[in-house]
């Protein structure tokens, strides 16, 4: 077996990809992320949307010949939640209100060094694939049967928060258009402070909960998902 019918072929060696494929997605996040070296909340914002999604997108391809209907459902969801996030941030940028507003923040600020650039780098690419481990090893479980009804309530939940945040960023948006001074509180944000960040909750953990019946009694797993 060639290198490439090696690396390409992850049906036949199951256990031997997993280097392989954090490998793939580090490497994507790295390379993604490097946005943050513009300016650096484009690390943990930004970056870490399409960095998501493109990881998503990624692994969802890997395993595609192997993967079940969950599976690939659970990393669409994620490329939709990561490509949405990275386009809202990046639409944001460049709206005058939130231009003038990361100004005055970083009068407050001083410039951070290249050195601990390089570290927040690393270390976001890092924690992002933890964040998508849960995915991976769903997409893994080619011996198991997928249709189990934890991973359809996580899916659900998970979908239920993409929803939630997609509103909630739409309403925040269209009140800050009418009154950029004014904080949104209507429509989702009369029930809840954040709906956004609640939404996100939600769609980690149901990420966390779609892939829970994969986990198995594999330490690293755990700490994998737990972590993320």
């Amino acid at each position: 077996m060639s290198f490439l019918d090696w690396l390409l072929n992850p049906a036949s060696i199951w256990f031997e990809t997993i280097p392989v494929i954090l490998i793939l997605l580090f490497a994507a996040g790295l390379f993604i992320s490097a946005v943050g070296f513009v300016r650096l909340v484009w690390f943990i914002s930004i970056g870490y949307g399409f960095s998501i999604a493109c990881m998503a997108i990624i692994s969802g391809a890997y395993y595609l010949p192997v993967s079940t209907v969950t599976g690939i459902f659970h990393a669409v969801l994620l490329s939709v939640y990561g490509l949405r996030l990275g386009i809202y941030l990046a639409m944001r940028e460049i709206q005058p209100s939130y231009k003038k507003e990361q100004a005055e923040i970083k009068k407050e600020y001083p410039a951070r060094t290249i050195f601990l650039k390089i570290v927040i780098w690393i270390s976001v690419a890092a924690l992002y694939v933890i964040m998508s481990a849960p995915l991976v090893f769903h997409l893994q479980a080619v011996s198991m049967s997928s249709v189990h009804p934890v991973v359809i309530i996580g899916l659900a939940v998970g979908f239920t928060g993409l929803l939630i945040e997609s509103a909630a960023d739409f309403q925040k948006s269209a009140a800050k258009k009418k009154n950029p001074s004014r904080y949104c509180d209507t429509g989702l944000y009369r029930i809840v402070r954040s709906p956004n960040y609640f939404g996100e909750i939600l769609v980690w953990l149901g990420s966390f909960a779609a892939a829970l019946p994969f986990y198995g009694s594999d330490p690293w797993r755990w700490f994998f998902a737990l972590t993320g």
